[in-house]
């Protein structure tokens, strides 16, 4: 059935449900004589409740699959697009690349030679020098030259170790065959080898970027643990100085431990982090080179490349310095090609004045120069439109991030940047203070304060969870149905089901009737858990539908929004099952006493009042709830403003951050480092 013609039966399915349900409400206004606002609001608030989740479904576009293919295929399709946009993004080409070089490292870091060449009789040493702009020696070409295929790369900070590692995975990604491993980068800095091995961790980390990869497999949990096993993933791991200290000698362990003969691996470290991390080992097959400083005369063949003709005068004092002094302070703060870069933007403009390095008085040590440059950076970068308190709002998110050990900004995470206890208050406030007007409006001041308890305490353990689009899925395929009815019943039944039940006792208490309260506790207990068990029936379905085959990994916008309709969804099934729970078995029960026409707008009000209760407890314990109170706070605070993600995919227009599938990153680590603060051992090159 075609795309357009399922939509237009979807409406006409929901128009047709909403001309019965108006007939059906009509008949029964009529037929039981009902009258009042409190009756129009029940009949208006069950019309809302049947209709919403109907008219949810007709409004849903549904996405297809891409057409059956293997996985491995379409990872390699998906990481080739990415790893070619983030070059275009990191403008590696402007003008021409820069001329990062690499040699063997003089560091007693390597395994033997004989190990590396996996020959007894081969105990010479392998020329592993090349350099980025040389086509028979650039970073593909000698790692093919190494027999072990295990290469350690070293480099201090800015050095470019994420830009070569991200190379060599594009240029072997545009080599790949059928068969053969894939080439995949990752970043080390969430890996904790004390709590999880490295195959399960690499397998997360798939399953988190590319959703498709989550789905069972037919000999492992996940596609992506299957891929990891079956040794099809050739992991590029960037960063290992960037796990704690006290992480390190046991990730590299764990690696030697992991890895069998023959699997191929790449390592990016800062060389004395590297080197302190190796106890009484060294990465078995490993061949390790360090990448080297640029020198003075490739730092002006550069910025003069890059420079307009009738410009590179105002070069000139550089160039002299470097030329006088090619192992000075200005050569070895711009020995990096980060801080080449950064030099080359701070000074672009016609009238910028580069002479100003040359100021020894002002700048008398090589850590000066690299700060001003990270500081001008931002300031270079937005121009004129530097909006305001962008520079504070900056060093904030720097710090945030640096909290949590992590370069990732997700907006999901944002949330640790606020007090528990306000996050919880604010979600507790909000869903009593809805639930007193649900409930009040419909039944009564009394019930108002039912309304404010039930939400306060059905919210008041909320944890801000993941958005929908990047939790982990139920690992079985097809989740039997009395799994998914326990689950509903133990998650989301037992605990409202156990605060309705009390209140009800003690309303009968203080009506001075134990007996009637006894047995509506009972009964709006039960009810209750049923209702969970059901929701969870339904949730789960939704859940265990896999996830989209083909789909480019989302952006922070879309997986915003995704959330937010995944958010609504759930809160308007749960909203029917519960309110259509309740209103069955309260409806039915005060009908046995007082008559079918009570019973009938006890039904209607019940339905109305738990399914909007439900409906915005859901909403407020979802991900985008718990968004919109953190940035709420955030604003008030004057930490961000309230429109967070405008301000991010600003920032990286402006090319001070970058994204990366769902989430923005510091363009440069050092610039992230320098805003949050802290202190970067930089060691100046021999």
């Amino acid at each position: 059935m075609g795309h357009r013609r399922a939509t237009h039966l979807r409406w006409a399915v929901a128009g047709s449900a909403t001309a019965v349900l108006l007939t059906m409400a009509a008949w029964v206004w009529s037929a039981y004589s009902l009258g009042g606002l409190k009756d129009v609001l029940a009949v208006a608030g069950s019309m809302a409740a049947l209709l919403g989740p109907l008219f949810a479904w007709a409004l849903h576009r549904r996405q297809h699959n891409a057409p059956d293919r293997a996985p491995e295929e379409q990872v390699h399709e998906d990481l080739l697009h990415r790893y070619l946009a983030d070059e275009a993004d990191r403008r590696l080409q402007d003008p021409l690349p820069l001329p990062v070089r690499w040699a063997n490292t003089h560091r007693p870091v390597a395994d033997h030679w004989e190990v590396v060449r996996r020959s007894p009789d081969a105990a010479g040493p392998l020329d592993l020098s090349g350099a980025l702009d040389d086509p028979v020696r650039d970073v593909p070409e000698v790692f093919a030259r190494i027999p072990s295929r295990r290469l350690v790369l070293l480099g201090e900070a800015g050095a470019g170790k994420t830009v070569l590692v991200t190379r060599l995975a594009r240029r072997l990604l545009e080599r790949w065959q059928p068969g053969r491993p894939i080439p995949v980068v990752v970043s080390l800095r969430s890996w904790n080898p004390v709590r999880t091995g490295f195959r399960e961790w690499l397998a997360e980390q798939l399953s988190r970027d590319y959703p498709y990869l989550r789905v069972q497999a037919e000999t492992a949990p996940t596609l992506a643990r299957r891929l990891v096993d079956a040794h099809r993933i050739m992991p590029l791991l960037d960063g290992l100085d960037e796990l704690a200290p006290s992480l390190r000698t046991t990730a590299i362990n764990e690696l030697d431990s992991s890895l069998t003969d023959g699997e191929p691996l790449v390592l990016t470290s800062r060389p004395k982090e590297y080197e302190t991390a190796l106890t009484n080992r060294v990465l078995t097959g490993a061949a390790v080179v360090e990448l080297q400083p640029l020198s003075s005369a490739e730092i002006r063949d550069y910025l003069r490349l890059s420079t307009r003709r009738q410009h590179t005068d105002i070069w000139r004092p550089v160039f002299n310095r470097l030329a006088d002094q090619p192992h000075g302070q200005l050569a070895q703060a711009l020995s990096s090609p980060l801080m080449v870069t950064l030099v080359r933007t701070t000074y672009s403009d016609a009238d910028a004045t580069p002479s100003e390095l040359v100021d020894d008085r002002r700048f008398a040590a090589r850590e000066q120069i690299e700060n001003h440059l990270l500081d001008a950076f931002l300031r270079t970068a937005y121009g004129r439109s530097l909006p305001h308190r962008a520079p504070e709002r900056l060093r904030f998110l720097a710090r945030h991030l640096s909290r949590l050990h992590t370069q990732e900004l997700a907006w999901w995470e944002l949330h640790r940047a606020v007090p528990r206890r306000v996050l919880r208050g604010m979600t507790v406030v909000t869903a009593a203070f809805l639930g007193m007007v649900s409930l009040g409006t419909l039944f009564g001041p009394g019930f108002g304060i039912v309304g404010l308890i039930m939400g306060g305490a059905c919210t008041s353990r909320t944890t801000p969870p993941p958005p929908a689009a990047v939790q982990w899925r139920s690992t079985e395929r097809h989740t039997p149905l009395h799994r998914r009815f326990s689950v509903g019943v133990l998650t989301i039944g037992l605990g409202p089901a156990g605060v309705l039940g009390t209140l009800a006792l003690l309303g009968g208490w203080a009506a001075g009737e134990p007996g009637a309260g006894l047995l509506l506790a009972a009964t709006s207990a039960g009810a209750i858990a049923v209702a969970g068990g059901l929701s969870g029936l339904a949730l789960l379905w939704l859940w265990d539908v896999p996830p989209l085959v083909g789909a480019e990994q989302p952006s922070p916008d879309a997986v915003l929004r995704r959330d937010r309709a995944y958010a609504l969804g759930t809160s308007l099934i749960a909203g029917i099952i519960y309110g259509s729970v309740l209103a069955v078995t309260m409806g039915a029960l005060v009908a046995s006493d007082q008559g079918t026409r009570a019973g009938v707008r006890v039904a209607l009000a019940v339905l109305a009042g738990c399914f909007l209760m439900t409906a915005e407890i859901s909403l407020v314990s979802s991900a985008w709830g718990q968004f919109v109170f953190t940035r709420a706070w955030l604003a008030l605070r004057r930490r961000l403003p309230f429109n967070v993600l405008r301000f991010l995919d600003d920032a990286r227009d402006h090319g001070v951050l970058r994204q990366s599938g769902g989430v923005h990153l510091f363009r440069h680590g050092l610039l992230q480092e320098r805003l949050a603060g802290e202190e970067t051992a930089r060691a100046v090159p021999a």
